[in-house]
């Protein structure tokens, strides 16, 4: 100006706000820098600490506002705060305290039983839990639920994986297969997951249980013989599972007839008048088909029928002795023993406290096409003794159910 002249304009700040950098402003509650820290500390000492950390400190009346330097990139939240406090202050002075926890009442509903106790009863019984695709082959879909037109998928990995499952089972035996070819014989698997089942109201999804036994019945041992599985060591695995959910003695198997399970060796399995699934031997056909060593045994149960529970009530012991009689009846071999048993029930009257089988017999003596059943009664009052004559009067009731039932007679 003093060369040139002229006089001096204002004064003219440029600058570029967005590339600027943006130090965060972030507020730090006493409340919960004291919850952290298990202790209160005096403000003025939590300032000073701050601020000698080169931060900006604006204090409120609940907390402060902290301006972050620029050179402190570690700090962008509250936490971080309170972590440079407690740093600075010492973690060696921060007081020891014991957790608190708030209790309540377990959410599991004492109607239903757990999952991972349905789960662990199979692994206890020596299964293993297996995942396999929902996706399967047309073929082995028709080849267990040919009743069934399954839900194709519009655009599938393979044709091994063109369409949905109806059943767990494929997947199962199809990983038994798998095994078999790789010398492992002994084979406990199960599966928990969906089956996708058109009908009317479109598809619908259920979750199922399903299992699959095959090969020997116990490890290789040098202390005993190697016995192949058979339809009763599944049917024990289901009864096992069953027994979680109490209510055992509204359990039956009835005879049923499907596709992919062998017409002597299957069972619905029914809790009341609710049937929860099938048990049973794999089909012959499939068996070879598949080209399976040995027989191989499958069960499948609805996942929500199988979780519910029956509230247990207790029962008082009763101080009176008890009464057994043991018959041997002799029906034809095609009546079930559980629906004979179910006739015996119903006739024994409301004292009957124990019923069971514990013999049965075909041969010499029982003549052809008929089976000779050992049935245990036990009969128990809870307020007196029985006399003889009313346990005489339950049996002649129960032999004249079974005779008018099943033609079953007392066999000589």
């Amino acid at each position: 100006l003093e060369i040139c002249g002229g006089s001096a304009g204002p004064v003219v700040q440029a600058e570029c706000t967005e590339g600027l950098p943006v130090y965060p402003r972030i507020f730090l509650r006493a409340q919960r820098l004291q919850q952290v820290l298990g202790m209160s500390m005096e403000a003025a000492s939590i300032v000073g600490v701050l601020t000698a950390l080169g931060m900006g400190v604006d204090t409120q009346s609940d907390g402060w506002w902290v301006q972050v330097p620029s050179w402190r990139f570690d700090v962008r939240e509250e936490i971080d705060l309170i972590e440079e406090v407690g740093r600075i202050y010492g973690y060696d002075r921060l007081p020891t305290r014991l957790p608190m926890a708030h209790l309540g009442l377990g959410r599991q509903s004492e109607s239903r039983v757990r999952a991972d106790h349905l789960l662990q009863c199979l692994m206890d019984a020596g299964y293993q839990e297996a995942i396999t695709y929902s996706f399967i082959d047309r073929a082995t879909q028709q080849m267990f639920d040919p009743g069934l037109e399954p839900l194709a998928l519009a655009n599938p990995m393979s044709a091994d994986m063109a369409v949905m499952r109806t059943s767990l089972w494929p997947g199962l035996v199809k990983a038994v297969q798998f095994n078999q070819h790789r010398q492992q014989s002994r084979v406990r698997l199960f599966e928990q997951g969906l089956r996708f089942v058109p009908g009317m109201d479109g598809l619908q999804q259920q979750r199922m249980l399903a299992g699959v036994i095959a090969g020997s019945r116990d490890p290789q041992a040098w202390n005993r013989q190697e016995n192949l599985v058979d339809f009763y060591d599944i049917k024990g695995n289901v009864e096992q599972l069953l027994a979680l959910g109490s209510g055992f003695d509204t359990v039956s198997f009835k005879v049923v007839h499907h596709p992919a399970l062998h017409p002597g060796q299957a069972a619905a399995v029914y809790r009341q008048q609710c049937c929860l699934g099938r048990v049973g031997r794999l089909h012959p056909d499939i068996e070879l088909a598949l080209q399976l060593q040995g027989p191989v045994f499958v069960f499948e149960l609805d996942w929500e029928a199988l979780s519910q529970a029956v509230m247990p009530v207790t029962r008082v012991l009763s101080r009176y002795p008890e009464v057994r009689r043991d018959l041997a009846v002799v029906v034809a071999e095609q009546v079930p023993a559980t629906e004979l048993l179910a006739v015996v029930r119903r006739a024994a009257g409301p004292e009957l406290s124990t019923l069971g089988i514990f013999d049965v017999y075909v041969g010499a003596g029982v003549a052809p096409g008929f089976k000779s059943l050992a049935l245990s009664l036990v009969w128990q009052a809870a307020d007196r003794t029985l006399l003889d004559e009313e346990v005489q009067n339950f049996v002649d009731a129960v032999l004249e159910q079974m005779k008018e039932v099943y033609d079953a007679v007392l066999r000589d």
